[in-house]
């Protein structure tokens, strides 16, 4: 749950935006970084403890097995 700040250094960071704070320029990203040590705690923090649990290894790993079962059951 705790802030991270990145920059939109791959296309695949887009796809974090809602949970981080991605620094677009140099400006940007020390801007960011003062969004996040003074943001206040709360629903923030539970929506990136829910990403980060939906995007663990383990939740990788068991989607993995799931569509490797349904390929091999056909």
């Amino acid at each position: 749950g705790i802030p991270t700040v990145t920059t939109a250094f791959s296309k695949d960071i887009e796809g974090f935006r809602n949970v981080a704070y991605v620094g677009d320029s140099h400006e940007d990203f020390l801007h960011k970084l003062r969004q996040a040590v003074n943001e206040s705690r709360g629903v923030a923090v539970e929506k990136r403890m829910a990403h980060a649990r939906v995007n663990s290894w383990t939740s990788r790993i068991e989607t993995l097995e799931q569509l490797i079962e349904s390929k091999l059951s056909r």
